[in-house]
């Protein structure tokens, strides 16, 4: 009898996410806090704006597109120390300050 493969999650913001984010914001070497960001948490940032640019239709800008993803990744990673795991889901919280910064340039 063969063996059914486990589908793989298609989730790119996940608990995983959110604790690496909480634990990013917790420690203070900066290696570490690179080498977080680097395997947990940018591929994330960089998925969600990338979402957010194609639900809400937002191309009109006079950088690429590539451009734009990575300024608004930079913009999530300024703001990262302001996020609170008290106050609701790092997703949410993400997604509304990538989305208003796009908004407003």
């Amino acid at each position: 009898m063969a063996r059914k493969r486990r589908k793989k999650s298609r989730n790119y913001f996940t608990q995983d996410t959110e604790d690496a984010i909480v634990l990013y914001n917790n420690t203070k070497d900066s290696e570490i806090r690179s080498k977080i960001y680097e395997r947990e948490i940018h591929y994330a940032f960089f998925k969600l704006t990338e979402n957010i640019i194609h639900t809400f239709k937002l191309y009109h800008f006079q950088c690429t597109a590539t451009q734009l993803k990575h300024e608004v990744v930079a913009f999530l990673l300024e703001k990262m120390g302001k996020f609170t795991p008290e106050k609701g889901k790092a997703f949410s919280y993400f997604s509304i300050v990538a989305k208003h910064y796009l908004i407003i340039n």
